[in-house]
């Protein structure tokens, strides 16, 4: 798993049984003296210039994605929103997850658009944003959302009843 932007979500996923390993990138030297290293990964520390949105495709926050590519799961949640969406496209695997944080926003059209017209398909969540205490929306993009999906055999389940 790869993620832009380090913290609440990343220690989360780094709970025993939900990630394997991840890999994360995180442009504030504050923030990031605050957080623990994962026992199964590690954070980043990779300043960026910028704006929440936008940023230098050829900075080394944005490129940091290649070193382990191609990755099942990418969570946008930092700087340069748009520009890291459509660079993370090239490194997601065939039937990988891209998690975008603050769809609600009027600015994440742009990102949003540019994951769309790559092809992947799109699931919204909203809900209540921990710390915030309003509706806010994060959505999955995808190419391949079936190969997340767990079969159940019905016939079997009901002989078992």
């Amino acid at each position: 798993m790869f993620e832009y932007g380090a913290g609440s979500s990343t220690s989360w996923f780094t709970q025993t049984g939900r990630v394997a390993e991840i890999t994360a990138v995180e442009h504030d030297p504050g923030w990031f003296a605050q957080l623990p290293q994962p026992p199964s990964g590690r954070i980043l520390y990779i300043p960026c210039q910028g704006t929440w949105w936008e940023a230098d495709e050829a900075a080394p926050y944005v490129r940091a994605i290649a070193d382990g590519a191609p990755w099942d799961v990418i969570v946008v949640d930092g700087m340069g929103r748009t520009t890291c969406a459509r660079a993370a496209t090239n490194y997601l695997s065939p039937s990988g997850l891209l998690v975008l944080d603050d769809t609600d926003s009027a600015e994440s059209v742009a990102a949003q658009a540019a994951l769309t017209s790559q092809g992947l398909g799109r699931l919204d969540f909203w809900g209540f944003k921990p710390g915030i205490g309003s509706l806010r929306c994060t959505s999955v993009f995808s190419r391949d959302f079936n190969s997340w999906l767990v079969t159940a055999d019905y016939a079997e389940a009901a002989d078992s009843r």
